[in-house]
Formats: C-alpha cells, sequence, structure tokens
C-alpha cells in the first residue's frame, strides 16, 4: 500500500511540474530510529529515512545537510548515532512547493544498578 502512494506522490508532483504549477512538498515516507530505546554508552541507533517528491534538501538534527542528486526525485539513506541523553531527531525536507517535518525520540536509560552482594557465609561455631 505504501508502494502505491509514494507511486502516485510522484506521478502528481510529474504532472504539477508540466503543468507549470508549483511542486508539491515533498513526502516524507518513512523517519525511523532502530532501536527506539537503548541504555546508556550501548549504542548505536540506527537512523533511516525515506523522503519522495523531489526534495531538494533533507537536514536531519545535528547532520550536515542532505542533497538531492541531479535528477533523483527521493532522498534515501541512514545513519548511526550513539546518543548519551534522550534525544529527538528532526527531519525536515523541503522543495520548491514547501517543507515537511517529521521528528523520532531516542530514550537513553539509565544501566540498571549492579546486584547486592552475595550474603557472608554462615559459621558454625
Amino acid at each position: 500500500m505504501r508502494r502505491l502512494q509514494v507511486i502516485a506522490l510522484i506521478v502528481l508532483s510529474a504532472v504539477a511540474m508540466r503543468c507549470g504549477g508549483p511542486p508539491a512538498p515533498p513526502t516524507i515516507a518513512s523517519f525511523k530510529a532502530t532501536p527506539e530505546s537503548i541504555i546508556r554508552g550501548k549504542g548505536p541507533v540506527n537512523l533511516s529515512w525515506e523522503v519522495y517528491g523531489s526534495p531538494d534538501t533533507v537536514i536531519i538534527t545535528g547532520m550536515e545537510p542532505i542533497l538531492r542528486a541531479e535528477g533523483d526525485t527521493m532522498i534515501v539513506g541512514n545513519t548511526n548515532v550513539n546518543p548519551s541523553q534522550t534525544t529527538t531527531y528532526r527531519l525536515y525536507a523541503s522543495n520548491e512547493g514547501g517543507a515537511v517535518e517529521q521528528s523520532v525520540t531516542v530514550t537513553v536509560k539509565d544501566p540498571p544498578p549492579p546486584p547486592p552482594p552475595p550474603p557472608p557465609p554462615v559459621s558454625s561455631e
């Protein structure tokens, strides 16, 4: 179903461009963090994204802007991050038709406390 939606968006963008109207804003088909929760120091987390509709630029919080290659109609990629605290990553995508935004939060939990020491041995006096 999602593939059909993506194809429809690409076709609509192409029709709008041929008719001289402004293109539709890009579409963020997917922006995910895997896993969404980690124990502090136990990363990495993989951020992945799929942006369609001829985005000119994709910006993700804390990363360099990603530019669309000439002739491409999408920007797809992934990267690993190692957050030390709970962090919300925001993806911004824009083209001549407008801009869209989506966010994903990675929760960073403290490690569990160490187990208690074993009881002292019982003496038999």
